[in-house]
């Protein structure tokens, strides 16, 4: 019984949370046509509505895993290996961070950690697991979600570095400005966190994690378009699309 009550509170907290997601997005999409043709400045609206998408996203995606202990560890994994890559060009490639992913920290004399990272992290990788958790066991589903989140990050390279400005990459390479390291990077990172979740794997079927990644392509891919048109954006739309398609599919099956 008590049971029964902790996870209808816990499916709770996820359905407002994930209606908060979605009108936090509906209202960046919102603020970024009026900054963008309007010529409106958001002032620190724009990084606070940031910050609200990505720990919502994350708490969503938390909520999915169902256990502190994985959620701790992908973050740890997750921000650890950034901060490693800043100062040593591993696992990702050469790059650094600038000052317009808010909130940062100074990291020495030359480097700046977004403390949004991990989160951010734990958004994607959290629900490409979850979606791969709907046709593989838990193991399984590692090497599967690590793909997925690989894939996704290639054209969000362009909207990190070149709409947002998050980064910049020392070392230009072919995949939207990001060398091929960093997607070998990603897939490696990917696969360590997603064998913390496997590990402590809980056998939810809650799919709200996986709702909230592609609506987050999507809102990258619309910011994207509204600046102007780059395959990026439609890859991201296409991922997107296809992430829920095979949500539905899957969960059927």
């Amino acid at each position: 019984c008590c049971l029964v009550k902790k996870t209808d509170s816990a499916n709770q907290a996820n359905s407002i949370l994930k209606k908060c997601f979605v009108g936090l997005v509906l209202f960046a999409c919102f603020g970024t046509v009026l900054s963008t043709w309007m010529k409106v400045d958001a002032g620190f609206v724009a990084p606070l509505v940031t910050v609200l998408i990505i720990l919502c996203g994350a708490s969503i995606a938390a909520f999915s895993i169902g256990d502190a202990k994985p959620v701790i560890g992908v973050l740890i994994i997750c921000g650890g290996a950034e901060v490693v890559g800043l100062f040593t060009g591993f696992p990702f490639g050469h790059y650094e961070y600038t000052d317009r992913w808010w909130p940062t920290v100074a990291l020495g004399e030359f480097h700046r950690f977004p403390l949004l990272i991990p989160f951010a992290w734990l958004l994607v990788v959290g629900g490409a697991y979850r979606l791969a958790r709907l046709r593989f066991g838990p193991w399984h589903a590692v090497p599967a979600s690590a793909l997925i989140a690989t894939i996704i990050d290639i054209p969000m390279e362009e909207a990190m570095t070149n709409l947002f400005g998050y980064w910049k990459w020392k070392e230009v390479g072919p995949l939207f400005g990001a060398p091929v390291q960093n997607s070998v990077g990603w897939f490696i990172v990917s696969m360590i966190a997603g064998s913390v979740l496997a590990w402590k794997d809980k056998s939810t079927s809650d799919q709200l994690s996986i709702d909230v990644l592609s609506l987050f392509c999507m809102f990258v891919a619309f910011s994207g378009f509204v600046h102007g048109f780059s395959w990026a954006w439609v890859m991201l739309a296409a991922l997107a699309l296809t992430i829920e398609d095979l949500k539905h599919r899957l969960a059927k099956g």
